[in-house]
């Protein structure tokens, strides 16, 4: 969609319980530099009071809200509104976090300068809860052209990719809470280049309701190795970069354990279900400590 021949830019947002942070995020996209912009914010059934902050912002004929009837988690949302977004570009934006005011200008040239690529990231600027900036956010940055995106799981922010990219893959996993950017971006990887730009035009908020951030860090961990697991299994026999065969079985032995360790006490026939695929998948687990030690607490051997 062009307007005075300039392609739209998209940003999608995911938006659950960040009542106090929606403000400052919508205004960032208002101030862009870029003069064809829409922002398409899904509300996934918050408990605060984020949908009356976001209903204020419905009369602006560029923000397009959309409520879900039912919680879907971030891959359900993020879904929700890249499938309402009409942009050539897309960008992913955190519903705490905000942009630099010429992030959409920068990102949409990079992609016009680079139409194979189908995914381009910038850098991050990582801020404290109020949005001061605290220096260069260190765990997100752009991969090297010699890097391949499954070996590294931690890519830059501002995320963009072109929408004809995007529809070439199955889209956002509905059925991953989090993690959700990981397992598109792998999916954007098998059909396209990637590019960075190193310009700092994200701003990262850190705070403890964080998606990421503090107690949702190791959660978000095991989404992320579900999202690697499944790249794996779509790129073997092809000439993608992939895993090794070790690498895979590691991957899938470690999120097999992390899974098992917190239901081992509670929730004993869900963790011996587990540990009954996990010896199906990686007959190898039977070597190791871990393995034997959850098996015994939880009786998993015994008839």
């Amino acid at each position: 969609m062009l307007l005075n021949n300039t392609p739209l830019f998209s940003v999608v947002v995911a938006s659950y319980n960040n009542s106090q942070y929606l403000n400052e995020m919508i205004e960032s996209v208002i101030q862009q530099s870029w003069s064809n912009w829409e922002l398409v914010i899904a509300e996934d059934c918050s408990t605060d009071d984020s949908l009356e902050v976001l209903k204020k912002w419905t009369n602006h004929d560029r923000v397009n809200l959309i409520v879900h009837e039912k919680n879907k988690g971030a891959g359900g949302a993020f879904a929700t509104a890249t499938e309402a977004a009409r942009g050539v570009f897309i960008g992913m934006l955190g519903a705490d976090d905000a942009l630099h005011p010429d992030a959409l200008k920068i990102m949409a040239e990079a992609h016009l300068n680079h139409p194979n690529a189908s995914l381009i990231t910038s850098l991050a600027m990582g801020c404290n809860a109020k949005l001061k900036p605290l220096g260069a956010y260190l765990h997100c940055r752009n991969l090297e052209a010699t890097e391949e995106l499954i070996h590294h799981p931690v890519v830059g922010n501002f995320a963009t990719f072109k929408s004809i990219a995007y529809q070439k893959t199955d889209g956002f996993n509905a059925d991953l809470r989090k993690a959700v950017d990981r397992d598109v971006f792998l999916k954007l990887d098998e059909v396209g280049e990637l590019k960075g730009v190193n310009k700092h035009l994200y701003y990262y908020r850190l705070h403890d309701g964080g998606i990421s951030q503090g107690e949702s860090g190791m959660k978000a961990n095991q989404y992320a190795i579900q999202a690697t697991l499944a790249a794996y299994r779509r790129r073997k026999g092809t000439n993608k970069a992939n895993l090794g065969a070790k690498q895979y079985r590691t991957l899938l032995r470690t999120w097999y354990f992390r899974e098992c360790h917190p239901l081992r006490w509670v929730h004993r026939k869900k963790c011996n279900e587990l540990l009954k695929r996990a010896l199906l998948e990686v007959p190898s687990i039977l070597l190791t400590r871990t393995f034997w030690s959850i098996a015994a607490r939880n009786n998993f051997l015994k008839p």
